[in-house]
């Protein structure tokens, strides 16, 4: 809803008027980032309402708020009546002028409890005290206190917005997402600790650290309980009657064994019917008869009695222990305290008659392997809030207690755990530095001096990747760098650690200004921030003065509190900010990050969790000799792999370390054979085919063939030895599938390290390796196909000696193939294709778009 006055220039916000005195506060209504992202408004444009209580201990005064709806059409302000809110008019970072002048004649003093606000306003001349207020980060109330000869006359209590952020939806839910993220954590954390080890006995934890917690977690500790209450866990449990033999409906085995055990119940028949026993004809008066029946009578019900009795009585000598201080001293006791004591107990002893718990005995071992208590709605939260109580949990770095007006901190943190809570989802939390075990209990150590980290496990290719809070481990040479949180990715075939930076900055330029607007289109992060960024990436560096240092960051983002995704990225209008699109080009940008708002950050932890190690690199600009650099390690074909004529040859070449070949084999790679692989034939080894293993080239002859006498043989000509340094298994077999080697193969040593299939030895160019490595990441089962000249006839082999890939296929479904100057794929009837130019031009983009076709 658009303001009929301006907000755009000061104007008077507030006026009181008592016997006493005249208290007057001038500024902007309304903070010009807060109008131009329309924030505190609700779906119809309505604004949100502020508290504003002013308590005067005069008995006239009146008080006059600024209202641009209903107040005067000229100074914008009307009569304010006891318990009514007014129009938000005061903001974070904003300045506003105060005026009180003294009706009396006597001094006036200001007061405020934050010190630097207190010492801003000061007398003018005799009677009149004034100055400037800039609340600063301090979101929430906030109270001015006038005093006169040091007794107070008058209380002014307001309430500061924040200005980059929506007070009633985002404000709120990163309070709320802190809390429950730490909660989640410290509950994860407990459950592999106490799940998967011996329950020992509780670390002493202090009353008023029981009392903190439970206050904080009391309503959700009740609403799981009445869960527990509207669903709770029983069993069907047969249960043995002893009743007359004509009520009995079934008579089974186990009755029989009863009825031999209890002949009491035997009577003599004298109808000659009945059970025959010695001549002699008997009949029961009393059967026993099993019947099914509902119990409450489990492990989880009762530990939720037990656990119920335990809480109670702590709460209970809490509350002795408070009245015992306090009692008899009234300007220390606090009636609220025994009221709200007196109501939790009174609240848990009621659960703890409830009559699912009438029949339910005493619990006598604790069962931590409970699939009820780790799982069921309400047992589970029941279980997890009772661990959190018991066992202790304090906030070092006082989350729960933090002051609600540190917001720059608060969204710092809660960066740091949204990003977590975004990669549990989707990969195995494996270690929490978070969260520690002290002597007090449970600590969570989330602080701005602090170093905490979280180290997760990629399900699909068992890579780890770790993300850490403050990185005071990072050492460089110049000035130290500590980030806010840094995602350290160590991926396969690389030994690479690669390092990307999201740092939280609670600013946004929100585009007011000409030259931002025309350069950036729309608002974002600040420029300052971007170029921070460039920093990081250049500044944090690893090595030493000996080996010398390498850039050890590949990318670095700034996450800024904006709501409006679509419009950021151009998903609206076509035109994404600059700073989203320059992660395109240098891996270096901006991302809006707020509670609801995490879409973009997803996609880019996807995708750089995703990357191949080329990939990665070159996202980080690559250096001019990348290109040799690249040829050298991957493309080289420096690996050899021969084949074997008799299983005999195998043994006495790995006896002796070497391997011999005709000269002919390699007579034009000899200068950069480095490597020898040896195939086994299916023919030879059955299903123990394939190739296990390689060693190292220490030197070679050139001999014929009659000179290695190792191994006889009838054949002429000259012949190849290789000596081998030591012959090593692969980390895992290459299987043959239906293809073979007869003569020769060449490949690379990263290709022979990591593949899985012999066709993949096959792969020839940059772009073919690269396409491969992105689609392992995509797929556990993708497969190379390759064309071949000649089928041998025996085994049934395909031969790659001269072979060359075909194509490649995804899942069974995707087909992806390069033909002539192009690359194409076809799933599901539907083909994409890209230019090798293309290709070659924008790797990354081109790779990223094929990626995002194979998993849709």
């Amino acid at each position: 809803m658009a303001l009929p006055l301006s907000g755009y220039k000061d104007m008077d916000l507030v006026r009181i008027e008592s016997d006493e005195l005249i208290v007057l506060i001038k500024g902007r209504p309304v903070h010009p980032t807060v109008e131009h992202l329309q924030l505190h408004q609700d779906a119809r444009g309505e604004w949100a309402r502020a508290a504003f209580e002013v308590v005067t201990f005069g008995k006239n005064y009146k008080v006059y708020v600024f209202d641009p709806f209903t107040g005067d059409g000229t100074s914008g302000l009307r009569e304010l009546n006891p318990g009514e809110k007014v129009f938000p008019c005061f903001y974070e970072q904003q300045t506003y002028n105060i005026q009180i002048e003294s009706l009396t004649g006597k001094d006036l003093q200001f007061y405020h409890e934050n010190k630097s606000l207190r010492e801003a306003v000061t007398p003018f001349r005799k009677g009149i005290i004034s100055g400037n207020l800039n609340f600063r980060n301090d979101i929430g109330f906030s109270d001015l206190q006038i005093n006169c000869e040091g007794r107070p006359i008058l209380k002014i209590k307001l309430e500061v917005f924040p200005a980059k952020i929506d007070y009633q939806h985002d404000f709120q839910e990163l309070l709320r997402e802190v809390n429950e993220e730490i909660y989640n954590l410290a509950y994860e954390f407990m459950m592999r600790t106490f799940f998967h080890a011996k329950e020992t006995r509780t670390v002493k934890q202090s009353l008023s650290e029981f009392f903190t917690i439970i206050s904080l977690i009391f309503d959700k500790f009740v609403k799981a309980l009445e869960l527990v209450k509207a669903n709770p866990h029983h069993k069907i449990v047969p249960v043995d009657h002893i009743a007359r033999v004509e009520k009995v409906r079934r008579f089974d085995h186990q009755t029989a064994k009863w009825l031999a055990r209890h002949q009491e119940n035997l009577v003599r028949s004298v109808t000659n019917n009945g059970i025959l026993v010695r001549r002699n004809y008997f009949i029961p008066v009393k059967l026993r008869e099993s019947k099914r029946q509902v119990t409450y009578d489990t492990f989880e019900n009762r530990f939720i009695k037990w656990a119920l009795k335990k809480v109670c009585n702590k709460l209970a000598v809490i509350h002795q222990e408070y009245l015992k201080l306090y009692r008899g001293d009234s300007s220390r006791f606090d009636p609220y305290i025994d009221k709200k004591l007196r109501r939790m107990l009174a609240k848990l002893q009621g659960f703890s008659r409830m009559e699912i718990f009438t029949n339910v005995t005493e619990l006598n071992r604790l069962d931590n392997s409970s699939l009820v208590l780790q799982m069921a709605p309400g047992y589970r939260e029941v279980y997890r809030y009772y661990l959190l109580l018991m066992k202790g949990l304090s906030i070092q770095s006082d989350v729960f207690h933090m002051s609600l007006k540190d917001l720059p901190t608060l969204y710092e943190y809660w960066c740091f755990l949204a990003l977590n809570k975004i990669l549990r989802k989707k990969y195995k939390l494996r270690k929490n530095s978070l969260i520690k075990i002290d002597n007090r209990g449970l600590s969570v150590t989330l602080r701005k001096d602090k170093t905490a980290s979280i180290t997760y496990e990629n399900p699909v290719n068992g890579e780890r990747f770790t993300l850490t809070y403050q990185d005071s481990n990072i050492s460089v040479p110049t000035i130290a760098q500590v980030p806010d949180n840094v995602l350290s990715l160590q991926k396969e075939g690389s030994d690479v650690k690669y390092r990307y930076v999201f740092d939280a900055k609670y600013r946004i330029n929100p585009a007011l200004d000409k030259r931002y607007l025309a350069k950036h289109g729309k608002p974002g992060p600040e420029e300052d921030d971007i170029n921070t960024m460039h920093r990081y990436r250049d500044a944090i560096v690893f090595g030493n003065k000996e080996t010398g240092f390498e850039r050890s960051v590949y990318g670095a983002f700034v996450l800024f509190p904006y709501g409006d995704e679509d419009n950021y990225a151009g998903r609206t209008d076509g035109k994404p900010h600059t700073f989203y699109e320059s992660i395109q080009h240098v891996n270096i940008g901006g991302l809006p990050f707020l509670p609801g708002h995490t879409g973009l950050v997803e996609e880019l932890l996807d995708e750089l969790i995703l990357d191949t190690p080329e990939t990665a690199m070159e996202k980080a600009l690559l250096h001019e000799a990348a290109e040799d650099y690249y040829y050298n390690k991957f493309l080289k074909r420096n690996v050899f792999v021969g084949s074997l004529r008799t299983k005999k040859q195998w043994e006495i070449n790995y006896k002796y370390s070497f391997y011999h070949t005709p000269l002919k084999n390699v007579v034009n790679n000899l200068g950069n054979l480095e490597y020898v692989a040896v195939y086994r034939s299916r023919e030879l080894y059955g299903e123990d085919s394939g190739i296990r293993h390689y060693g190292k080239i220490k030197s070679f002859k050139i001999l014929k063939r009659e000179e290695i006498t190792e191994i006889k043989s009838d054949r002429k000509g000259y012949y190849v030895r290789f000596e081998i340094e030591e012959w090593k298994e692969l980390p895992q077999k290459i299987v043959p599938l239906q293809y073979g080697v007869y003569d020769k193969l060449f490949t690379t040593l990263p290709l022979l390290l990591s593949a899985r299939e012999l066709p993949e030895l096959k792969l020839q160019t940059e772009e073919e390796i690269r396409l491969w490595k992105e689609l392992r990441r995509v797929s556990q089962e993708p497969h190379v196909r390759a064309e071949v000249a000649i089928l041998h006839v025996n085994g049934g082999e395909q031969y790659l000696d001269a072979a060359k890939v075909k194509d490649f296929i995804v899942d069974g479904r995707a087909i992806l193939r390069f033909a002539g100057q192009t690359l194409s794929v076809e799933k599901n009837g539907i083909t994409r294709s890209w230019s090798l130019e293309e290709l070659k031009g924008n790797r990354v983009k081109v790779f990223k778009a094929i990626r995002d076709f194979v998993k849709s």
